[in-house]
């Protein structure tokens, strides 16, 4: 476990944690997912940073739960990402994650995206929050890993 953020930058932000005395789940950089909250001085570190001096040999999966800030996540990820082509399971909630920016960020890419869901995955071509939200998460994966990595029957 790291005591940071990860974004698309190195350094120091302030991170607005909820005043709650349950697990602040929604703290957040974004002034308006939490602007009541109390702001935290914290280190921010990009993945690809991270991955370059810890000498990371290999990822696999990454996993993004960032109240917003996704496509921040993912854009200090690029070399990682396209290095080792890892899936990705990245929360999309609707009305906060900037869905257009984020589909965007894999166009070129042979990465597809799956809607997690109790009866399987739901392939879409955009990441786009779900209104209800009843499924948040989306599995994003490179094309040439869906057969190796999937049972097919998942898939609907």
């Amino acid at each position: 476990v790291e005591a940071a953020a990860v974004g698309d930058t190195n350094g120091v932000i302030t991170l607005r944690v909820p005043e709650t005395t349950r697990l602040p789940a929604t703290a957040s950089i974004r002034a308006n997912n939490s602007a009541d909250g109390v702001p935290t001085e914290v280190q921010i570190v990009t993945l690809d940073h991270y991955v370059a001096t810890h000498h990371l040999e290999s990822i696999d999966l990454i996993k993004i739960d960032v109240e917003g800030s996704e496509v921040d996540v993912l854009r200090g990820a690029e070399r990682t990402i396209e290095e080792y082509q890892p899936a990705i399971i990245c929360e999309i909630l609707h009305g906060v994650a900037d869905s257009t920016a984020a589909t965007e960020f894999f166009e070129g890419s042979d990465y597809r995206f799956f809607l997690i869901t109790e009866d399987g995955l739901i392939e879409h071509s955009t990441l786009v929050g779900d209104p209800t939200y009843f499924y948040k998460n989306y599995l994003v994966i490179p094309d040439t890993a869906v057969g190796e990595r999937l049972n097919e029957r998942l898939i609907r």
